[in-house]
C-alpha cells in the first residue's frame, strides 16, 4: 500500500495576481492587517497566502479578495496550516461558508473565481 504525502484533495490554481486583505476576527484592535498579503494559489475551498504578519493556527480571518476585473468577494477563512518561509509565513486557509449570510451566493462567487483562474 502506498501512502500519499499530499494532503490536498482539490486542485489549486496559481493566483499571484489576486489582491487579498485580511482582518483577524480574534484581534482586539479590529483593524485590517497592515502586512502585505500575497496570494499564492486558490480554489473554491481555500486560499494560500504569504505574509510577513504572524497569524495563529485556527485564527479566523475576514477576507476581501479582489480579482483583475475588479470583482470583490468577502469571505471568512480559517488558518489550517502555517509554515515559516524566507519572506515571513505561508498560510493555508479554508473558507468557512457557514459564516456568510448568503452561503449559496458566496459559493457561486468562489466557483467563478476558480473558473477564471483555470483559463
Amino acid at each position: 500500500m502506498t501512502i500519499s504525502s499530499e494532503r490536498r484533495q482539490h486542485t489549486r490554481y496559481p493566483a499571484h495576481h489576486l489582491d487579498v486583505l485580511a482582518k483577524s476576527q480574534n484581534s482586539a484592535e479590529g483593524g485590517w492587517a497592515m502586512a502585505e498579503l500575497i496570494s499564492v494559489d486558490f480554489n473554491q475551498h481555500g486560499i494560500a497566502v504569504k505574509s510577513t504578519h504572524y497569524f495563529s493556527m485556527g485564527e479566523r480571518l475576514s477576507l476581501v479578495i479582489c480579482t483583475d476585473d475588479g470583482t470583490t468577494t468577502k469571505a471568512v477563512g480559517v488558518i489550517c496550516n502555517r509554515s515559516h518561509v524566507q519572506s515571513g509565513y505561508r498560510y493555508g486557509l479554508h473558507f468557512d461558508y457557514q459564516e456568510n449570510d448568503n452561503e449559496a451566493g458566496l459559493r457561486a462567487s468562489m466557483h467563478e473565481v476558480e473558473q477564471a483562474l483555470k483559463v
